[in-house]
């Protein structure tokens, strides 16, 4: 498989990190296609309950982006378990505080913080 070229997804115990790697304009791309596909397999292994999203490099969120995030929200809620967002850029905290969608999902400064909530 080639290398991530949207987000590389690490796991920090029961958590998996997803972490972007550029913008993300369009879901038609077919290597992100293949790599949403990999993290949603990754959501369903046995010991994975959580996910935190690191939009480190990301300056805005357009709506393939949102309906992706709504997407792996459900997955993460069916088996009980959390979602965090962090390093959210100004624009992007703004875009998901018109949308409501702060109320979902806690939006942190920093990865260990996103960890130590849904962790909590």
């Amino acid at each position: 498989m080639s290398p991530p070229r949207f987000f590389r997804v690490e796991c920090d115990e029961d958590t998996l990190v997803a972490v972007t790697l550029c913008e993300i304009t369009s879901l038609a791309d077919e290597n992100l296609e293949a790599e949403l596909e990999q993290l949603e397999r990754q959501l369903e292994q046995p010991h994975v309950k959580n996910l935190v999203i690191d939009f480190g490099q990301v300056s805005y969120l357009e709506s393939c982006t949102l309906n992706t995030m709504v997407g792996l929200w459900k997955r993460v809620r069916m088996r009980r378990g959390k979602m965090a967002l962090c390093n959210v850029s100004d624009l992007a905290r703004e875009i998901l505080e018109i949308t409501k969608f702060d109320t979902l999902w806690p939006m942190l400064p920093s990865r260990e913080e996103a960890l130590t909530t849904v962790k909590s």
